[in-house]
């Protein structure tokens, strides 16, 4: 298993680094970095989709740049699943309906934020292209400019299994969308929330929660 993260331009590199040590320290993973300098950070989630275009690993450990482990996960009990490995995304009413416009079927609770997932070649490899076609295809307008409706949709399509964790393994929004849980509860902190916020002020104000190995 591999780690993947995605930087684009040198301000998210330098997450993408940082967030690659933190997740060496507590999985053993090492990682690589998805980079094209070419495109603009608002777009650099959809470099996403090129996973298996970056790497030979059958099982991918991937991970948002703006994220912090806090203690160690085992994630190689989850290589090979037929299942994709995420998180429920938090969703209000409001929300749901403006970043599933075009993705009906898909109930609340089933909708996955994709800043951490574990995923394999052989399952999973066929959801990253049925994605593509989606962004490809112009009648799919998703209101949400990430790639995460598209994927969502993807899995939905294909009818793919999607396992779902509690979230302190992926906590979207840690202080930023909402406020923090104990340190206790929570395995990977996810800034998320886009630009609005200073991600290398929350990087510095929550690095200090990591627990000794």
């Amino acid at each position: 298993m591999i780690g993947v993260t995605v930087g684009a331009g040198s301000k998210y590199e330098e997450f993408a680094r940082r967030a690659m040590d933190n997740v060496k320290k507590y999985t053993g993973l090492d990682s690589i970095c998805i980079k094209n300098n070419t495109v603009v950070p608002a777009s650099a989630p959809f470099l996403k989709l090129d996973i298996w275009d970056h790497t030979d690993a059958e099982n991918v450990f991937f991970f948002d740049a703006d994220i912090v482990m806090f203690r160690k996960w085992d994630v190689s009990v989850y290589k090979n699943l037929p299942s994709i490995i995420a998180v429920s995304d938090i969703l209000s009413e409001v929300y749901f309906a403006e970043h599933l416009v075009n993705c009906p079927e898909i109930k609340p609770g089933r909708y996955f934020n994709t800043g951490v997932m574990i995923l394999n070649r052989t399952h999973h490899e066929k959801v990253f292209k049925e994605a593509k076609r989606l962004v490809s295809e112009a009648p799919y307008l998703s209101s949400f400019v990430y790639e995460q409706s598209y994927f969502n949709q993807a899995v939905h399509n294909l009818d793919v299994p999607v396992a779902l964790l509690p979230d302190k393994y992926n906590y979207i929004g840690y202080e930023t969308l909402r406020p923090a849980p104990s340190p206790d509860h929570t395995v990977i902190a996810h800034c998320a929330g886009g630009v609005q916020f200073d991600k290398h002020e929350w990087f510095e104000r929550v690095k200090g929660r990591c627990q000794p190995i």
